[in-house]
């Protein structure tokens, strides 16, 4: 109950996705997170537009306050940066076909790409530009 109710502190725009059924409960908690009125209205629209899930609004949420990057230290880095990051993992992992993960410290990083068996591997190599050497 208390949860509903605090739904209804979200602006017009987020209330209409819900009621309309473009958003879920799920989201909508997420959301009330974000503290600018007028970032969370954009995030909703990404949301919405790109029909993302709740654990990816999760992550987008958490790049937008300012996330842990660089797992053994965890240090806070700024927002810009965290979402920076996210684009970029994004992006690598749309251009792959594949998920992508980017672990980064201002000294040094690492990316991180899925494969699912031989055949992903190879037509992942083949869009690095590496050749493969099938016998």
């Amino acid at each position: 109950m208390a949860n509903s109710l605090r739904l209804l502190s979200l602006d017009a725009e987020i209330q209409g996705y819900l009621a309309k059924g473009l958003l879920s409960v799920g989201h909508a908690k997420v959301l009330l997170g974000v503290e600018d009125p007028a970032r969370r209205g954009v995030i909703a629209r990404r949301v919405v537009e790109e029909g993302l899930s709740v654990r990816a609004l999760e992550k987008l949420a958490e790049a937008q306050r300012g996330a842990r990057v660089g797992r053994r230290r965890g240090r806070m880095v700024p927002a810009a940066e965290a979402a920076a990051l996210a684009d970029i993992e994004k992006r690598l992992g749309s251009h792959l076909g594949a998920r992508v993960a980017l672990h980064h410290s201002p000294k040094h990083g690492r990316i991180v790409i899925a494969y699912a068996g031989n055949d992903d591997l190879q037509r992942i190599l083949e869009k690095l530009g590496l050749p493969t050497d099938r016998a």
